[in-house]
């Protein structure tokens, strides 16, 4: 028979068994799946099908950012596939601007597969613009390359019961303006009744359902009936609507329009960069993308989706094999009962003298003091990596070894308190202790964020009727491995959405499953625990001096810079401009340079746009124009008429006017539309405090009409500028000094002309 010493033990290696495992297998469950081959059945989505239509679409891997000639040749490519598959391509010119101020000429490409009973239809949509700095292979080529898979696939069906439609649309990367287009000009718009939206935000992982409806609950369990891999849960959506970050769906969403979007997030690093090719795009994500979207695609052809409407949904997918879902409103009651057989079970403890209420106050105590520690020990190891310079930027080459450092401080941390404080708390206390404080976070968070709630809900539940039914054999790991399991998925992919600096949250998460086990540290074997312990320690103590000395960043994992010649037309002053956004220049960057150490703002009406200055020569560049066409006084001030050009033939032209004096603009008749931008990037670069800003990215020679009404009868200073991709000759120098891991991003390397004028 077993001494309580060696069941202590087992329980402690098994305690530490199932989360260990649990944290492996979200780890692989997340990985993409295999992509399929290139002679998989017709009605089955194919990567290795859809991986040649991308590798055209990529060509030499230029990048094709709105309205320019490489962006003209991937739409020529999109209709021809859709015209080989046997659907008539449409294309739809427009001239569109977004909630951030931006403003193109797009053109969409659309096709439609009409349905047999003429309902609601259901919306295919990706673009097939890139940013400036990169070929988009992954962003959004993939989900171009899917999309058509996705129509070959549909043609292999019957006919849908709901048309199906395919919205290949332009300037997602601008300020979602072919989704504005569509939305607002295109006759096929009121007819939609879904959408399935396809996006990116790295190059490689699982094609994660981040988005959803609010009144989304029956797109929600179409989703958990239709996916054969569903990685999903409400935390996701819950934390993303607090993100700056907005795709085509909250277009589509403002315009009332269930959906689905579906990214993703793995290779940050090269999101939005030349490394954004073809040799790293995953086919496994794209498989997975494909597989996501094909299915939806067909569940809803099926549905009537103008008969729909639902309560939010609590949902979460079990290591992506399928969705457990309750309405959101349920949450509290939930969280209710869960408190109440937990109340009920300590109440029937304490009564018959089982346990000490002094003992559950330890026991609390030694849960916090964990939670505390392992916060502690990632701060501590936050700073070292700081000042060794390894985390200059959020995603590391090397990221394993921090992981594995952060990852073991629950460990470490749980083992310590529940030692320390469990002689004064007892194995009973330190159990009660730990449910007690799950019980407050499930109370509070099902009131507070219902959509976060559930790992503590559902894992208190289970405590609670573990309790209350008196099974001390399940009591201990049966809550723990609920608990496990509803958190190490969100652990482990805390790190492809958030980088290093989530790291010490992902180890407090770890940290509250791992400290339900606290009786198993104050029952095994004392050599075990400190095995265990030093264990722990090596592991954190290897993990942070391996993260210190491996290099941050490498030619597949790059640092982001991007560099700018800037000339102010009025004062004939040049100046080199490297951006701040990632932290220090690279060595090699800053010698070739006089560059300052501090940055300033790049433009002087964007100061959160910052930049390392450094002289450089003036050279002969015509600045913008804004030559007025007509003005007249208003009830309020004065509206004038122009046009803004770049002579050079800058694609991209823009000017700020002051923020107190505009009362709007129109850019080629259009207003941008009036709500607020859920993009806090970009958006606080155009709504800068004293000025706001106006971009047309695709100017050119021919300039844009321009009206902006006024305040006030006085003189109006504008602030004018235009850009063109790449630098002056004597650029070359630095394009040299910046070293193979670093690389431009987003807009990219770029020749700005600045000048001044007054309305």
């Amino acid at each position: 028979m077993m001494s309580s010493t060696e069941m202590g033990s087992m329980k402690l290696v098994a305690a530490l068994a199932i989360v260990g495992a649990l944290v492996l297998a979200s780890a692989l469950r997340y990985q993409p799946p295999h992509p399929h081959p290139v002679d998989a059945p017709a009605a089955e989505f194919s990567a290795g099908r859809a991986r040649e239509v991308l590798r055209e679409l990529v060509g030499a891997g230029e990048p094709h950012p709105t309205g320019s000639a490489a962006n003209a040749r991937v739409r020529r490519a999109i209709v021809a596939h859709l015209d080989r598959l046997g659907y008539r391509a449409e294309l739809q010119e427009a001239f569109a601007c977004g909630a951030v101020r931006l403003c193109a000429d797009v053109t969409n490409v659309l096709a439609r597969l009409d349905g047999t009973d003429g309902g609601k239809a259901v919306l295919l949509s990706v673009h097939y613009d890139s940013v400036p700095a990169g070929p988009g292979a992954s962003d959004d080529g993939v989900g171009v390359a899917a999309a058509l898979e996705v129509a070959r696939a549909l043609k292999a069906d019957p006919p849908p019961k709901n048309p199906i439609i395919l919205l290949f649309n332009e300037g997602e990367e601008e300020d979602l303006l072919g989704a504005e287009a569509f939305t607002s000009g295109h006759p096929w718009a009121k007819d939609v009744g879904a959408v399935v939206n396809l996006e990116a935000r790295g190059t490689t992982g699982a094609s994660l359902m981040f988005e959803t409806s609010d009144d989304g609950g029956w797109i929600i369990d179409l989703f958990a009936r239709s996916v054969a891999r569903p990685a999903s849960n409400s935390i996701y959506y819950t934390v993303y609507k607090l993100l700056p970050n907005d795709t085509d769906l909250t277009v589509y969403k403002r315009r009332g329009l269930a959906g689905l979007n579906f990214a993703f997030i793995g290779g940050e690093a090269r999101y939005h960069t030349p490394r954004d090719d073809f040799a790293h795009s995953d086919p496994g994500s794209l498989q997975h993308h494909g597989d996501n979207a094909l299915a939806m695609v067909r569940a809803l052809a099926r549905e009537d989706l103008g008969a729909h409407r639902g309560a939010e949904m609590v949902f979460f997918d079990v290591l992506a094999l399928a969705i457990v879902r309750w309405p959101l409103r349920w949450m509290p009651l939930l969280a209710v009962a869960a408190a109440l057989l937990l109340v009920i079970a300590a109440g029937r403890t304490l009564w018959r003298g089982e346990l000490r209420a002094s003992a559950i106050g330890w026991g609390v105590v030694g849960f916090m003091a964990g939670v505390l520690g392992t916060g502690a020990a990632g701060a501590l190891i936050s700073a070292a990596l700081k000042a060794s310079g390894a985390v200059a930027y959020r995603w590391v080459a090397y990221p394993a070894f921090a992981r594995a450092a952060f990852l073991a401080t629950p460990v470490l941390a749980t083992g310590v308190a529940a030692t320390w404080f469990g002689l004064r708390a007892s194995a009973s206390g330190l159990w009660w202790g730990a449910w007690a404080m799950w019980g407050i976070a499930a109370l509070s968070t099902a009131f507070a964020a219902p959509g976060v709630s559930y790992p503590f809900v559902v894992a208190c539940l289970v405590a609670g009727l573990c309790a209350i039914f008196r099974a001390p054999r399940l009591a201990l790991l049966l809550p723990l491995a609920v608990a496990a399991l509803l958190w190490t998925p969100i652990v482990w992919l805390l790190y492809d959405a958030l980088g290093i600096p989530i790291l010490t949250g992902s180890a407090v998460l770890l940290t509250l499953v791992l400290a339900t086990a606290g009786p198993a540290w104050i029952d095994a074997e004392p050599p075990l625990r400190r095995a265990v312990l030093i264990a722990a320690s090596a592991v954190i103590v290897a993990g942070t001096i391996a993260a210190a000395l491996a290099p941050p960043f490498s030619p597949d994992n790059p640092r982001k810079v991007n560099l700018w010649y800037r000339l102010n037309a009025d004062s004939q002053q040049g100046a080199w401009l490297a951006s701040a956004d990632t932290g220090p220049l690279p060595p090699q960057l800053a010698a070739a340079a006089p560059f300052a150490r501090t940055p300033v703002a790049a433009l002087e009406w964007m100061p959160k746009l910052r930049a390392y200055p450094a002289p450089a020569p003036r050279m002969a560049f015509s600045p913008p124009e804004l030559s007025v066409e007509d003005q007249r006084t208003t009830a309020t001030g004065r509206m004038v008429r122009g046009r803004l050009v770049s002579p050079r033939g800058a694609p991209i032209a823009g000017f700020a006017v002051p923020r107190d004096r505009v009362l709007s603009v129109r850019m080629n008749g259009v207003f941008s539309p009036d709500v607020a931008s859920k993009n806090l990037v970009a958006a606080p670069m155009t709504d800068a405090t004293a000025w706001r800003s106006y971009v047309c990215t695709t100017t050119g020679a021919s300039g844009v009409e321009i009206e902006v009404e006024v305040n006030g009868t006085g003189p109006v200073d504008v602030h004018l500028w235009d850009a063109s991709p790449g630098l002056p000759q004597p650029g070359n120098a630095l394009f040299a000094a910046r070293p193979a891991w670093a690389v431009p991003f987003d807009e990219g390397d770029r020749t700005v002309i600045v000048a001044k004028t007054r309305l």
